[in-house]
């Protein structure tokens, strides 16, 4: 479970283009993601929505690199990390507390485990592309390592899976298939309370494309081939996208 202090991402044009029209960093989205993965969702736990999605994420890379679970050869870790699943698997089970007490002592336990197996000094940064750090959550490194996938892995995987483009053309009017990445980053924009209340930079470029998007729903509500819908949407996207960098530059 070692944690590479270094990681080279690719950001995707549809993940520069989703960022960027929703007024959100590269460097927070990522951050909020690795933030939402939650162990004790993955157990069984409830959360909330984003805790649902980004643990989905990992979850659905681990089907597309099928990735394999090292057999761990320290017997002492083994055990200490059983221990704590099965407290988890209790707390999940038990129907008499809340679903906010049961969020708030699973944090103690994911605390705990984490006390028990790591040195107080183990690093929790990587530096992403020489320019910022991430902090990887115990959360997170743990749902990287049971699924036999990396962080690097499920962070670019993360920032492929996501499209404007796709997830309009496919759930336009009636929600047929969800992507966990795209439903996370909009998520961000009703979760966090700094993004909700922000005031959108060049406002009149915002009105001019949310005036042309509706218009374009209307136009392609009739079109039946999936790929012609993203194709044109993808279109739609990019043109608001290298308005807003020619304002922005």
């Amino acid at each position: 479970m070692e944690l590479n202090k270094e990681l080279t991402l690719n950001y995707a044009e549809e993940f520069r283009i989703a960022c960027t029209i929703n007024n959100l960093r590269y460097e927070d989205v990522l951050q909020s993601f690795v933030n939402a993965a939650s162990f004790y969702v993955f157990i069984g736990g409830e959360i909330d929505a984003a805790a649902q999605w980004a643990t989905k994420v990992i979850l659905d890379c681990k089907e597309e690199v099928n990735g394999k679970v090292p057999m761990s050869s320290d017997q002492l870790m083994r055990e200490r990390s059983l221990k704590y699943v099965n407290m988890l698997k209790e707390l999940s089970t038990a129907d008499h507390l809340s679903r906010q007490i049961k969020f708030k002592k699973s944090e103690a336990i994911m605390k705990n485990w984490e006390e028990a197996i790591f040195a107080e000094d183990d690093p929790h940064d990587v530096e992403i592309n020489g320019n910022y750090n991430l902090t990887i959550s115990f959360d997170f490194r743990m749902l990287c390592s049971i699924n036999g996938v990396s962080t690097n892995q499920v962070l670019q995987y993360f920032i492929d899976m996501i499209s404007l483009a796709e997830d309009r053309a496919l759930n336009l009017y009636t929600i047929i298939k969800v992507n966990p990445g795209t439903a996370f980053t909009l998520l961000l924009l009703i979760k966090d309370n700094n993004t909700r209340s922000r005031r959108l930079p060049q406002e009149q470029i915002y009105v001019k494309y949310g005036l042309q998007l509706l218009d374009l729903d209307e136009k392609l509500e009739d079109e039946i081939e999936f790929k012609y819908r993203v194709k044109a949407y993808r279109r739609f996207y990019q043109e608001w996208y290298n308005a807003l960098r020619v304002m922005i530059n």
